[in-house]
């Protein structure tokens, strides 16, 4: 029989092999934003005037929401959790949405997310 020690060895071999692959395709990708920052511009208005578009930084703020809530529920929903006119680019925190008036409203969405679950593994589930 294999001991522990040889199966331990084993199973450590495909995670170093998997760090190398993310370690060159993350190499791989500063490599391209690099070439990419490189560039003088990213457009041409007109004629002759260059430009690059210029981010502005701003606070990451999920509004208490997960992706999978974000994904399963519907446009008219997702407004009555947070509005388009509090999820703006240049926003002060006291403009923030009540986190509170957000957990009641995702109580009331639970039931139809945990039925949209279903039905989105249901329909993998056939697809396969």
């Amino acid at each position: 029989p294999i001991s522990k020690v040889k199966h331990r060895d084993l199973e450590d071999q495909p995670k170093e092999e998997t760090k190398e692959k993310d370690k060159a395709k993350s190499t791989h990708l500063d490599g391209m934003l690099e070439e990419y920052y490189n560039l003088g511009f990213e457009d041409i208005i007109g004629k002759d005037i260059y430009t690059r578009f210029k981010y502005t930084k701003v606070k990451d703020y999920d509004f208490g929401l997960s992706n999978e809530e974000i994904l399963l529920l519907n446009d008219q929903e997702l407004n009555k959790l947070v509005s388009l006119k509090k999820y703006k680019p240049y926003r002060n925190d006291e403009e923030l949405t009540n986190i509170h008036r957000v957990r009641d409203l995702k109580r009331k969405f639970n039931h139809k997310i945990e039925d949209e679950k279903k039905q989105l593994k249901q329909v993998l589930k056939q697809d396969i």
